[in-house]
C-alpha cells in the first residue's frame, strides 16, 4: 500500500513539473505588421491579450524594419496615467524583466507653472506644439532623450468615440540598438509600466471657493466655442469624460482606487513569427 503511495506521489510531483514548466514558457507569438505607417488607429482590441487590473490590451507585431505595439486602455484611471506620466514600454533581449532599452510614449502632457504651483494639465484640444503629440523619449543603455518622431519612430493615439484610449508606436530597431536576427534567433521580453498619479490635495473642507467638489470638473461649454472635439468625443473638451476637465478630487475613492499603483505587464518569451 505504501509502495503504490510512494508512486502515486512521484506521479503527481511529475505531472505538476510538466505543468509549471509549461506555463513559464509559454510563448508569445509576435505577428508581422501589416502595415508601418501609424495613419489610423481603428484596430480592434477584441483579439488581444489583457490585463484585467489595469485595463489594457496589447499587441507586440514586428516588421523587417521596426516593431510595433498596438495599445488600448478601457480603464478611465490608467488613461490617466497614461496620457499625464506616459507608457513605458521596456525591450529586454535577455527574456527577462530589464528596464534599460525602451521608450515613453506620450510625453509632456503636463505644463508645469511656476515653482511650487500644481501642474496644470495641458488640454488635448490646445495645440502646444512639438511635446504633446509629437516627440517620444527613447531609452538606449539606461539613457533617456526626448526626440521628435520621424519615418523610425512613428507614434500616435487618440481617445476614440468609445471612450478608449488607442496607441500605436513602431519604431525602428536601429533606433533602440537591436538587431532584427538576433530577435529572430532569440526570444525576448517586453514590459509595460504605468507611473502612479500625483494628485492634487483636496481643498479643506470639500469646497473651493464655494465651488462644489468634484473628481472632475467640467468645463464651461461656451467658452469652448467651435473648437474641434479631441480624440472623436461628441463635445469639445480635455479626456477623463466628454467635454470634461481634469481636476481630481484626491479624496475620492473612485480616484485614489488604482491612481496610485504602478501598472506592470510582462511579456516574456516573446518570437518573431511570420
Amino acid at each position: 500500500m505504501k509502495s503504490i503511495y510512494s508512486v502515486f506521489s512521484l506521479v503527481l510531483v511529475a505531472i505538476i513539473a510538466v505543468v509549471v514548466m509549461s506555463c513559464s514558457k509559454q510563448v508569445y507569438n509576435a505577428t508581422r505588421a501589416q502595415q508601418l505607417v501609424v495613419d489610423s488607429l481603428d484596430f480592434s482590441y477584441l483579439d488581444m491579450n489583457s490585463d484585467v487590473a489595469s485595463g489594457i490590451y496589447y499587441r507586440v507585431m514586428h516588421a523587417d524594419s521596426a516593431l510595433v505595439f498596438e495599445i488600448a486602455v478601457l480603464d478611465e484611471v490608467t488613461q490617466r496615467k497614461i496620457l499625464m506620466n506616459g507608457l513605458n514600454v521596456f525591450i529586454d533581449t535577455t527574456n527577462k524583466s530589464q528596464k534599460t532599452t525602451g521608450f515613453q510614449y506620450p510625453i509632456r502632457l503636463i505644463n508645469t507653472q511656476l515653482p511650487g504651483e500644481e501642474p496644470r494639465i495641458i488640454p488635448l484640444n490646445d495645440k502646444p506644439g512639438a511635446g504633446n503629440h509629437d516627440m517620444i523619449k527613447l531609452i538606449v543603455a539606461g539613457i533617456a532623450k526626448e526626440i521628435p518622431v520621424s519615418k523610425n519612430l512613428q507614434a500616435r493615439f487618440i481617445l476614440n468615440k468609445n471612450q478608449v484610449l488607442m496607441l500605436r508606436v513602431a519604431i525602428a530597431y536601429s533606433e533602440l540598438g537591436l538587431n532584427y536576427s538576433s530577435l529572430k534567433n532569440h526570444p525576448f521580453s517586453v514590459l509595460l509600466i504605468t507611473t502612479p498619479l500625483k494628485l492634487p490635495k483636496a481643498p479643506e473642507g470639500g469646497r473651493d471657493n464655494g465651488a462644489q467638489e468634484r473628481e472632475v470638473m467640467t468645463t464651461n461649454q461656451s467658452m469652448m466655442g467651435n473648437q474641434q472635439a479631441p480624440f472623436g468625443q461628441a463635445t469639445p473638451g480635455m479626456y477623463g469624460q466628454p467635454g470634461g476637465g481634469v481636476y481630481y478630487n484626491s479624496s475620492s475613492p473612485s480616484t485614489q482606487d488604482g491612481a496610485s499603483k504602478t501598472d506592470k505587464i510582462t511579456i516574456h518569451n516573446i518570437v518573431l513569427s511570420d
